[in-house]
């Protein structure tokens, strides 16, 4: 979550770069949750990470890079985070074969404003 000094204040877009593997996907889905009452209607939650449209993807990637691999990280799967957040607009840009962006809207008809 946000610093406690951040608890008050709303945002138009929280970034995050390389940090979300970290967390599980249950992890991250309460972070979103989280994050989402400190963002104006309308913004935007945008994480920049490893991460893959589905599990296919990732699994060609670890075969790729089976020698360096890290199974204890929780990399984004796109596919399972929108079913885990179904009312939320969900959109992932893939940027290469092991790294995109997930952004989560707040819009206006959502349950979490």
């Amino acid at each position: 979550g946000l610093s406690e000094e951040f608890n008050n204040i709303i945002f138009d877009y929280i970034i995050s770069s390389y940090a979300i593997h970290h967390l599980t996907d249950d992890e991250k889905v309460e972070l979103i949750t989280k994050l989402l009452k400190n963002l104006k209607d309308n913004g935007a939650i945008i994480f920049g990470d490893v991460a893959f449209r589905n599990t296919e993807e990732m699994l060609k990637a670890k075969e790729k890079d089976k020698d360096i691999w890290d199974d204890e990280e929780h990399y984004i799967i796109a596919d399972k985070i929108i079913k885990l957040l179904p009312d939320l607009k969900i959109s992932f840009e893939k940027l290469s074969y092991c790294s995109g962006v997930l952004t989560i809207f707040k819009e206006k008809n959502s349950q979490y404003l």
